[in-house]
């Protein structure tokens, strides 16, 4: 399995299209699974339905937020949402996407043909509500703090150490705030050294995710949410990611 060089403008390519798909011709084929096309804004759904009835939500952090797609969905309903992630290429591209609400990039199609595609926020995102800064969701700024909802989506398995970026919650959420993660447990020792994974040979990554957060969480709903990653036109990845909402006590 080939790493992803996130500062690659194939990666770039690939998650402006996976975030702001074009429902269109994302994913064309027959039988192809279009229900795991929207990943970005199916997180943010899911985050708000388990935050917005329970108190009045107003300030979101996204970490790891890649190009920005859940981030922008969340200022929908959230007045300040702000956007974290490590590339430095993919916070560049979010930045430009709030102040001109589009951007075009080169799609990959086959071998080294590309076309051009826009990514595009929707007409209810309020660009002016989302704030996006490279961090380290292994040590985030020390002023970061009180959020009313805290998104890691397809963050843990990608950092060396996914115990001490859950040891930052209790920090970053308020009491009574929402905790969502999504995680398709692809564990790699090349992002993660086996010692410090979530799951092992008797337990899956749920169990290690339960052990830790319990007993300052507690678990309000896990459901899966599939996902379609394009490589080019004639390859995808399907995954099911693993999400759960957490309230913290």
């Amino acid at each position: 399995m080939a790493l992803i060089n996130y500062e690659s403008n194939e990666a770039l390519s690939q998650y402006l299209a996976f975030h702001y798909p074009d429902l269109s011709d994302y994913c064309p084929w027959e039988g192809a699974p279009r229900q795991a096309i929207g990943f970005a804004q199916k997180v943010a759904d899911f985050a708000l339905a388990h935050c917005l009835d329970h108190t009045q939500t107003l300030k979101a952090l996204d970490m790891g937020c890649a190009v920005g797609g859940t981030t922008f969905e969340l200022t929908k309903k959230i007045p300040r949402v702000l956007g974290i992630d490590l590339s430095e290429k993919f916070i560049s591209a979010a930045q430009h996407l709030k102040s001109h609400r589009k951007l075009n990039y080169p799609l990959l199609v086959e071998g080294c043909r590309t076309i051009i595609k826009t990514a595009a926020l929707g007409c209810h995102v309020r660009p002016e509500a989302a704030e996006f800064r490279t961090g380290d969701a292994m040590s985030p700024d020390s002023e970061l703090r009180g959020f009313d909802l805290l998104i890691l989506a397809n963050l843990l398995c990608r950092t060396p150490d996914p115990r001490v970026v859950l040891s930052h919650s209790t920090r970053l959420l308020r009491p009574g705030g929402t905790l969502v993660i999504t995680t398709p447990g692809t564990w790699l020792e090349e992002f993660t050294p086996k010692q410090n994974w979530l799951c092992n040979a008797h337990s899956e990554t749920f169990d290690g995710l339960k052990q830790i957060l319990e007993p300052q969480f507690t678990l309000l709903e896990r459901r899966d949410i599939p996902l379609l990653l394009r490589e080019h036109g004639r390859k995808f990845q399907f995954t099911v990611a693993d999400a759960s909402a957490w309230r913290y006590l």
